[in-house]
């Protein structure tokens, strides 16, 4: 049990530098979640504003969390790195390309499969 707890706030990346615990990972997921319903429900109010819109608001947990190495070269540290995010009716996998920006985690780059309950 201890070496689960110890594992549970460390990084899991494949390789020395940079890297996101799977809290910075939740975090960023979070953001870019909200980023693309905000995007989603303007688009659709401006086609039909009758239209109603159930968002998940319940805080998803995040879980199956692998990540590879940091990108070397690069100016901003990035990882690519995969996890499942399970929602109260949705469960989602997404590979995600990170970038460290000025101390956060952010998302460049998603591929996102959607799965309902």
């Amino acid at each position: 049990m201890l070496p689960l707890l110890m594992l549970a706030g460390t990084a899991l990346c494949d390789g020395p530098g940079p890297c996101p615990t799977p809290q910075e990972i939740l975090a960023a997921a979070k953001e870019q979640h909200d980023m693309d319903n905000g995007a989603t429900m303007a688009a659709l109010s401006a086609e039909d504003p009758g239209v109603h819109f159930d968002i998940d608001r319940y805080p998803p947990r995040i879980s199956h969390v692998i990540c590879g190495a940091p990108w070397r070269d690069e100016s901003v540290p990035k990882v690519e790195c995969s996890f499942r995010l399970q929602f109260r009716r949705t469960r989602t996998y997404e590979v995600a390309r990170l970038e460290q920006v000025e101390g956060r985690w952010r998302i460049d780059r998603i591929q996102r499969v959607i799965r309902q309950r």
